[in-house]
């Protein structure tokens, strides 16, 4: 059975990061723990590959478990005759890692590197000695088809003559997504993206130790950098017309007037949007008084090297992808999925068993595949966010949905250029202009005349973002809308209640959350609607989250929580419960549920077999249902931020149509999970 797949490259710089990102995420996705492992690292540095697939990934490992060994070590190994020790010291780690993990994931050292000093492929003789599967990594760039075609057909005779199992092949950095090796094996193109190239401000500020950062958000550290402009003109005009979009700025701390002007045509409209200004030399001291007087909407960088010299060391840096770099992480993932690549295939392939574990990463990845294979229609009304714009566009960059913003297009497409956010792909709906408006403002009329509500009154509230968009999901414009990053909860749910009501059968809208616990992921509800359920809207709310639980592939085990398991306690909050799970039970008597029971007896196995040794659900529950928002609300969040678990909600359950809401604490992360749930959500409607 293959417990592992090698990624080995030709060529330094061919892509192996973005396949083994793709790789990664599928394999998190169908295994509990997977490891990763590079064999070879350069000297004298920590290796960026390994820095990100640990940090990104969240893997369960060390950094210095992640790699063998630097490449000089490799170079006086064999030249001291020492390849089999060598080679039986990287395999020992490597199944030191299998001890642990489920499956490994190995990227190579670029074999012209080693040719360039050792006459043999090191990537070769390390995947026949661990029996990986082998994907090999051909860079397209700069090549013509029949340079590609002899190079496809060296990697296949050498695999075949070590008698190394071929799993694929990635051909990268190809102009023509298109081409044809004349071959039936697995063949995945991925295109170039010069984005991936580009330098950003981080790559800037960790490789360059004299440039230290004035002024910058968490975000915009992250910009990249198209064009690098020496600003040493005295005419200003000259200086701002030739800028250009993801510009670096490189100037002398004396010209005040250069970070005075970009500031100005930053707030302007139709001008070039830099991506920071570097000041070269001492820094007078009224210099930073006056900055720091200013709002500056720019990143500005120092160094006290000059012109000259910074340039020169801007010449050595090679690009990285950070982990936190959410824009090219988006793109690298979007390059492997327009690749088309056959994941049910890869794993039938490499004939590994599933375990029966269901880990966030391989709960997010079920999302991703879903998500992608019908892509629905979602609304995010709240465009004036600037998280809402970033989701947006790594929604959009790896077809998760389709996305309809509110606003005026104008506003909004200048926001997210002046934020270095592409949003191209966007629809941008402006209500003030929309054809829609009265039609909507007509149907509401309708829908709430009888609770008093005039045609002035349903006017006016057509025109707020959070009821339009409701009014586009009720009318079949969109699949499904996402709303919360600044309107509170009770503004997201009123005009979904008012509009588009409750199921058919349910007579309380409640929520859900997925915890993506340590353990797997589990459900909590309700822990953001119904403060106080009586024992019938405690007893739907129990079967509305085990049918939302057995929609995402969790199949529900229910417990029903109180502060006391079993018979020990007596009281109304624990009659409440009884009397929920008796109403349930009736209901759904092929559901598995059990209660009243404590917490601890629903998720530990141990405590469940001296408080409830008989219960079908104890110490297995992964659907908790509290008695209560009190406890529910406090619960998902200590939880959350004492074990930094994911919390994906709150969730909505009971309406027709999909309308979800989220904490206006929310992250980017966040925004993109909850419209994946929004979007398979609406894919069941559709059933």
């Amino acid at each position: 059975m293959v417990s592992s797949i090698y990624i080995s490259s030709t060529q330094p710089r061919s892509g192996t990061l973005v396949v083994a990102i793709g790789l990664m995420e599928m394999l998190k996705g169908h295994f509990k723990n997977v490891a990763y492992f590079r064999p070879v690292v350069d000297d004298g540095s920590l290796c960026p590959n390994a820095q990100f697939m640990i940090e990104h990934f969240g893997l369960d490992m060390k950094y210095e478990d992640a790699i063998g060994y630097e490449l000089s070590h490799y170079i006086e190994a064999f030249s001291n005759n020492q390849e089999d020790l060598i080679i039986d010291k990287i395999t020992a780690k490597i199944e030191q890692l299998h001890q642990k993990f489920d499956f490994v994931l190995i990227e190579g050292y670029a074999k012209e590197s080693f040719i360039d000093i050792l006459d043999i492929d090191i990537n070769l003789k390390l995947a026949s000695a661990l029996s990986s599967a082998f994907v090999s990594v051909i860079n397209a760039k700069d090549k013509t088809t029949s340079s590609i075609q002899q190079e496809y057909q060296i990697t296949n005779q050498a695999l075949a003559e070590h008698s190394i199992f071929h799993l694929c092949s990635f051909i990268t950095r190809v102009s023509d997504t298109n081409l044809s090796l004349g071959s039936d094996a697995k063949v995945y193109f991925i295109a170039e993206d010069s984005t991936l190239d580009a330098l950003s401000i981080s790559d800037i500020t960790q490789k360059i130790p004299s440039i230290s950062t004035l002024y910058a958000t968490k975000q915009s550290r992250y910009r990249i950098i198209k064009d690098i402009t020496i600003a040493s003109t005295n005419n200003t005009h000259r200086y701002l017309s030739t800028l250009q979009d993801s510009s670096l700025v490189i100037t002398s701390s004396d010209r005040v007037d250069i970070v005075l002007s970009t500031i100005a045509i930053y707030h302007s409209q139709n001008h070039a949007y830099i991506s920071a200004i570097v000041l070269c030399g001492e820094l007078e001291e009224k210099s930073k008084k006056l900055l720091d007087s200013l709002d500056i909407p720019i990143v500005i960088l120092h160094s006290v090297d000059d012109i000259l010299d910074v340039m020169e060391q801007l010449r050595g840096i090679k690009p990285s992808l950070h982990h936190n770099d959410k824009y090219k992480v988006a793109i690298a993932k979007a390059l492997f999925e327009s690749a088309g690549v056959d994941i049910d295939d890869i794993l039938t392939s490499i004939q590994s068993k599933k375990t029966d574990t269901l880990t966030p990463s391989m709960f997010r990845y079920r999302l991703i595949r879903v998500s992608q294979q019908n892509r629905q229609t979602i609304i995010l009304p709240e465009s004036n966010d600037e998280r809402i714009l970033l989701a947006t566009q790594q929604i959009l960059q790896r077809n998760l949905a389709d996305i309809i913003l509110l606003g005026n297009p104008q506003e909004v497409l200048s926001k997210a250029k002046a934020l270095h956010i592409d949003i191209a792909k966007a629809s941008i709906l402006d209500i003030q202009t929309s054809p829609h408006k009265q039609k909507f403002a007509n149907k509401l009329y309708e829908l709430r005349k009888h609770k008093g509500i005039t045609q002035q009154q349903a006017y006016e509230l057509v025109c707020k973002p959070n009821y339009f968009g409701v009014m586009m999901v009720e009318c079949g414009l969109a699949d499904g809308m996402v709303c919360g990053a600044v309107y509170t909860t009770a503004d997201t749910i009123r005009p979904a209640l008012q509009i588009i009501g409750t199921q058919d059968g349910v007579d309380i809208v409640s929520s859900l959350f997925f915890m993506g616990l340590s353990s797997g992921v589990v459900v909590y509800a309700d822990c953001a609607i119904v403060v106080d359920p009586n024992p019938n809207e405690l007893a739907t709310i129990a079967i509305s989250t085990a049918k939302s639980a057995k929609a995402f592939g969790i199949e529900p085990k229910v417990a029903m929580l109180s502060y006391s398991s079993g018979d020990s306690g007596k009281g109304e909050d624990v009659a409440k419960v009884k009397e929920a799970l008796r109403l349930v039970k009736q209901k759904e008597p092929n559901l598995v549920i059990d209660g009243p029971m404590q917490y601890d007896s629903a998720i530990d196995k141990t405590v469940a077999s001296h408080k409830m040794p008989n219960s079908p659900v104890a110490g297995e529950a992964n659907v908790f249902i509290f008695p209560d928002l009190n406890s529910g609300n406090n619960t998902y969040k200590a939880v959350q931020r004492s074990t930094h678990t994911t919390a994906i909600g709150p969730i909505l359950q009971g309406l027709k149509k999909p309308v979800n809401d989220l904490s206006r604490g929310c992250s980017v992360e966040d925004i993109i999970n909850t419209v994946m749930v929004t979007s398979i959500l609406a894919q069941q409607k559709e059933k």
